[in-house]
């Protein structure tokens, strides 16, 4: 999965985005998160700060303020609709460990998302359920 591809969103339930219709690997391709005020969702430039967001959205929720320049009177980034299909993340997992990549692939059944840590080494191994 190219973490290019990978997009996220989050309140203190944390979801992720993937447009329509599904690609072969069905990976993440935005991450976002939700305001805790407004309820806008923002776009997440990268998969290390979502990951700092879902890390501490319970302690620390997540508000439009943290995106540099954004505010709640801003126009939301994303719309929750039914053109891509909206996956929840869970809140509070912790970072992943520095080196290793976290991929997310949306099962061909779209039950539920598959979590793999790849290592520095290039090593997948896939989460225990």
């Amino acid at each position: 999965m190219d973490e290019d591809q990978q997009t996220q969103e989050s309140t203190t339930n944390n979801k992720f985005v993937q447009k329509k219709p599904a690609t072969p690997g069905r990976s993440i391709d935005i991450y976002a998160a939700q305001c805790e005020k407004c309820f806008k969702w923002r776009k997440i430039d990268t998969q290390e700060d979502y990951e700092e967001i879902r890390s501490r959205v319970q302690e620390d929720p997540f508000v439009c303020e943290k995106n540099d320049g954004m505010s709640c009177r801003d126009a939301g980034d994303l719309d929750y609709d039914s053109t891509r299909t909206w996956v929840i993340d869970k809140p509070g997992l912790p970072r992943t460990p520095r080196g290793f990549k976290r991929a997310l692939v949306l099962r061909k059944d779209y039950s539920k998302m598959d979590a793999y840590y790849i290592s520095p080494t290039g090593k997948k191994m896939r989460t225990q359920q």
